[in-house]
């Protein structure tokens, strides 16, 4: 019963296939008619810890870079930045393809997210 558990064990690990993300590519979207902006938002919200984003319509069409600019300072009565300027640096994001797949880069973490039911092409 022992092998039998053992060889089960070490053939189902052997099935496990990781992504090879070095050998990704940067991409841009497929221009096939479809919005990805809500997809692509949702997985740039949560990667920046929920905060709400809004992407131009152009977003990712023609280049694969992604720049979310910081959190807005809290405003003066004049809607200038209390602090006089603004703080923090852009989060930069690239759109990537993969084993054929679309997978969003936040370049600050080295963090890779696989954006289902998005079609992306190589640039």
């Amino acid at each position: 019963m022992r092998r039998a558990l053992t060889a089960l064990l070490a053939l189902s690990l052997s099935a496990c296939v990781s992504t090879d993300f070095t050998t990704s590519v940067p991409a841009k979207l497929a221009d096939d008619g479809n919005d990805y902006r809500p997809a692509i938002a949702k997985i740039v919200s949560e990667a920046l810890g929920g905060r709400r984003v809004n992407l131009t319509t152009t977003a990712l069409k023609s280049d694969s870079r992604l720049m979310i600019e910081p959190r807005a300072e809290p405003m003066d009565p004049f809607g200038n930045p209390m602090s006089g300027r603004l703080l923090g640096k852009p989060d930069d994001f690239t759109l990537r393809t993969v084993e054929g797949k679309c997978v969003l880069h936040h370049e600050d973490k080295d963090v890779y997210y696989p954006l289902d039911g998005v079609n992306c092409v190589a640039l």
